[in-house]
């Protein structure tokens, strides 16, 4: 229904199950490119990416290890996983598809541990962006935490190479994105570097209401269009 060019995806079991899911129910999408690398969740949930453009080097930050609560050393409890796109008579862009920690087990636990995988999602972007001002970056996906946490602040940064939100006009309003029982909010986003939050087209973004009885999922998409020259 959303018609997207490209797809970011969250808990999904394995690339076999995806690829056979593509097949049989998005046959005449036109998703030829199919990206999952298994990441670190034990449960077997990952992050992945459809694509009708073709698709360049894909990176894993799935063993990158870094300072966690109370001086633990963690990796990313999935992955966060960075796909170049190369759209047919375009400019390159990256998708970065990230689903930080949820709440389970309760916020005094999971804030801690969702904090560090944001500080680093933030030193990755900011490495990224100091090798590259122009890059074209969309970081999206399931952050598990709302617009006015530390998790977000942490991440869209500040000054020249602060992220900017495409549902920047939503933010204070009642939309939401996780719908299902008593915790019901806008905890999914789509980010974009300076460069790339210059191709967004003005009145695009779409937030389609749903739930899992009716369309499967207790998230509601985020989808918006980008110039891709």
């Amino acid at each position: 229904t959303l018609n997207a060019d490209v797809v970011a995806l969250q808990e999904v079991e394995n690339r076999d199950y995806l690829q056979r899911f593509v097949q049989v129910f998005l046959a005449d999408q036109g998703y030829e490119h199919v990206v999952l690398i298994e990441g670190n969740d034990t449960r077997g949930i990952d992050v992945c990416l459809l694509s009708r453009f073709p698709v360049g080097p894909v990176r894993s930050h799935r063993h990158i290890e870094f300072a966690g609560p109370n001086d633990s050393i963690r990796r990313f409890n999935r992955d966060l996983l960075a796909v170049t796109l190369l759209p047919p008579d375009g400019e390159p862009m990256e998708a970065w598809v990230v689903h930080l920690k949820s709440n389970s087990g309760g916020r005094e636990f999971s804030e801690p541990v969702r904090l560090g995988e944001a500080r680093e999602v933030r030193r990755l972007l900011d490495q990224r962006l100091a090798n590259d001002p122009n890059a074209r970056v969309l970081l999206m996906g399931d952050f598990n935490d709302t617009w006015e946490s530390a998790t977000l602040k942490t991440i869209v940064g500040e000054g020249s190479t602060a992220m900017w939100p495409v549902n920047e006009e939503l933010l204070d309003s009642q939309v939401v994105t996780y719908n299902k029982g008593e915790y019901r909010s806008m905890i999914d986003f789509i980010l974009c570097s300076p460069a790339m939050a210059k191709a967004f087209v003005p009145g695009s973004l779409r937030i389609p209401h749903g739930s899992p009885e009716r369309t499967g999922s207790d998230h509601n998409p985020v989808s918006a269009t980008f110039r891709t020259n």
